[in-house]
């Protein structure tokens, strides 16, 4: 199928991200970002771009506008959504891919946003596709009240910071690859201990850090599987990872890289963190 991503243009394409939002996140009305606020955000100078099918439909989007960090303007992208039934299609890269386009066009450099650490499908894009690295973790940024797939636990974010012209980023953008890896294979030095109950990987114990520059942080392939399933371990994950990011990233660390685990590859994904 062929996909066209451009700008949102009329309001009733800005209905439709108000509404895309509620489908991908489950969340209630009153939490969309409404439709006049994303025209607003377009008309002075932030994107709002769509992915649309041939019939016009819109099937995800991403929007953003502009920061500050000290001197420097940059985008801070702020929400990407892509529709349950079209995940899986490289849709949200794309989609990534033209917001750094645009932003290169209005000479901004920088983009940063945040995402659950939890969440691998994102964590995969963010850090291993797009060449983006995290070093902040913001513990529940938005409290318990959201809904949808963010109901049950703490909304812990990572900051992203995606410098678009860096070599990391221009590497996955030139190549159309994952970023290089820093070490081969996965990190010698894993800070999870992990028990599968069945497929379902349970957080069984974390370790201090120790003096080896580069270290791995297991995590569920699908955390959404795991609150279903079992809400005290998904907790566990949370609060656990919560504490090994934390001070892995006050100790220096930068997260670089996210693969599938090499025993559960499909249970466990694995973050890269390095240190320097």
């Amino acid at each position: 199928m062929e996909i066209t991503i451009r700008r949102l243009s009329t309001f009733e394409e800005y209905i439709a991200a108000e509404e895309l939002q509620q489908v991908c996140w489950q969340t209630d009305p009153i939490d969309a970002v409404p439709a006049h606020l994303l025209l607003t955000i377009q008309n002075e100078a932030g994107l709002v771009l769509g992915a649309f099918t041939p019939q016009g439909e819109l099937i995800g989007f991403v929007f953003g506008f502009l920061g500050r960090e000290g001197d420097v303007l940059k985008h801070c992208s702020h929400m990407a959504a892509v529709h349950p039934y079209y995940r899986d299609h490289n849709l949200g890269y794309r989609l990534k891919l033209a917001q750094r386009s645009l932003m290169l066009e209005q000479g901004l450099e920088i983009c940063t946003w945040t995402y659950d650490p939890l969440e691998a499908r994102n964590a995969v894009l963010n850090i291993a596709k797009l060449g983006a690295t995290a070093r902040i973790y913001k513990r529940n940024i938005y409290g318990q009240r959201l809904g949808g797939l963010n109901a049950a636990l703490p909304t812990d974010r990572f900051h992203v910071r995606w410098e678009v012209s860096s070599d990391r980023a221009l590497h996955c953008v030139n190549t159309g690859q994952r970023v290089m890896a820093p070490v081969a294979g996965q990190p010698e030095q894993m800070l999870t201990r992990v028990i599968m109950q069945g497929d379902l990987p349970l957080l069984a114990a974390t370790g201090p850090l120790p003096a080896d520059d580069i270290i791995g942080v297991q995590i569920p392939a699908s955390f959404q599987r795991v609150k279903r399933e079992n809400v005290e371990a998904a907790s566990h994950w949370r609060l656990g990872t919560r504490a090994l990011f934390e001070n892995a990233f006050r100790a220096g660390y930068t997260a670089v890289n996210v693969t599938a685990d090499a025993e559960h590859p499909e249970s466990l994904a694995v973050y890269t963190l390095v240190r320097g």
